[in-house]
């Protein structure tokens, strides 16, 4: 077998300035905080948890509450870090370079939305790149069976996490685990059906992102009502 060894981190002395890629966004909308979650306990939900692999359609109530647990920041900056944001997942220097981009029907619909963690924001994508939308959607489905679930998945900026650290891409890589396993476990909290996808999702990602490698694929996960 051939093993991959990526490089040891280590914090650069001077952190690096870096262009954040911007989303090609259509519109945005704004979501509500989330109201009348379920009363379970933490060892409930770690004990409950499974993989589950049916799914229905996830109402916008469900959907807006995984994402404001899951992803939400609550500080943002400081004035010794720049773009420093603190959110439920551990991240790296604060960095967070994960986003997630969310497909609420699934292959139906072929709409993708960028959750902002900021501003608790779902901005539409123009997406001119049809046909890899569909080799993604296809991808996917190869895997695990969409059906009518909403696909979540995680996309990343590496020169976030590269700006502060030196051979930083393994932090990104558990980053990206890090928020997987949060939105299984709030998916789990909220009785909503998940289940990991082992794949990229590249090289669509980034295809369908018109991003030129600077955001790609990092794996992502199935979602629906049980």
């Amino acid at each position: 077998m051939t093993k991959v060894n990526l490089a040891s981190p280590s914090p650069r002395e001077v952190e690096l300035p870096y262009v954040e890629f911007a989303y090609n966004v259509e519109v945005q909308y704004y979501l509500p905080q989330p109201e009348n979650n379920p009363e379970r306990t933490f060892t409930d939900i770690l004990s409950a948890r499974r993989t589950k692999r049916t799914f229905n359609p996830v109402s916008q109530q469900r959907l807006i509450s995984l994402l404001w647990l899951s992803a939400k920041a609550s500080i943002v900056n400081t004035p010794s870090e720049p773009r420093w944001q603190h959110r439920p997942t551990p991240s790296a220097g604060g960095k967070h370079p994960v986003d997630l981009l969310i497909f609420p029907n699934g292959p139906t619909e072929k709409a993708g939305y960028v959750y902002d963690s900021v501003s608790h924001v779902l901005s539409l994508l123009k997406i001119t790149d049809g046909k890899s939308l569909e080799q993604f959607f296809s991808a996917v489905d190869q895997v695990v069976a969409i059906e009518r679930a909403t696909i979540i998945w995680l996309i990343a900026q590496f020169d976030r996490t590269l700006s502060k650290y030196e051979n930083g891409e393994s932090l990104v890589w558990r980053d990206a685990g890090a928020l997987l396993s949060t939105v299984s476990l709030v998916a789990e909290y909220l009785n909503l059906n998940c289940c990991a996808l082992g794949i990229t999702g590249e090289p669509f990602i980034s295809r369908i992102l018109d991003s030129q490698d600077k955001v790609i694929g990092v794996g992502g996960l199935l979602l629906g009502e049980p």
